[in-house]
């Protein structure tokens, strides 16, 4: 794998494999849909398995919700920790809003969450010697390199 891709941000120490394999398994559970609800049915199902599923979900440390490469610049090494474990050059991120589709940490890392929907893309397109060309496309059809 050369790019990886997370809602959030991948900082865990579990692998890709192991940590698809555990959302799909929670995702696959009749509690999966009674997570967030208030209050929380517990006659019907588990605090533990409810408490679990939520801790490995919704953490701030998760790849769905981590905001930390985007927040701060402090956190190349790792940044780079992940890309080499997960044999990766590029992180893609989004969750955390930035004015513009930006490339951070000297461009292992680009985050793509604009605050109105749609109205940027990134476009990545690879040459023949596997180098990767980065651009955001605005609503005009402009191309700017990254």
């Amino acid at each position: 794998m050369e790019i990886l891709f997370a809602h959030g941000g991948i900082i865990m120490g579990s692998s890709l494999k192991s940590f698809n394999d555990r959302v799909y398994e929670y995702t696959q559970t009749p509690l999966f849909s009674h997570l967030m609800e208030q209050p929380f049915d517990s006659v019907s199902f588990s605090q533990v398995e409810r408490k679990e599923q939520k801790d490995y979900l919704y953490d701030s440390f998760g790849p769905f919700w981590f905001r930390g490469y985007v927040q701060t610049d402090t956190l190349g090494s790792y940044l780079d920790a992940i890309l080499l474990n997960n044999k990766a050059k590029l992180h893609v991120v989004g969750h955390t809003t930035v004015p513009s589709i930006a490339s951070l940490y000297k461009g292992k890392l680009i985050a793509t969450n604009v605050p109105k929907a749609g109205t940027e893309m990134l476009l990545l397109t690879k040459s023949k010697r596997s180098k990767y060309h980065r651009f955001r496309i605005n609503l005009f059809g402009e191309f700017v390199v990254l």
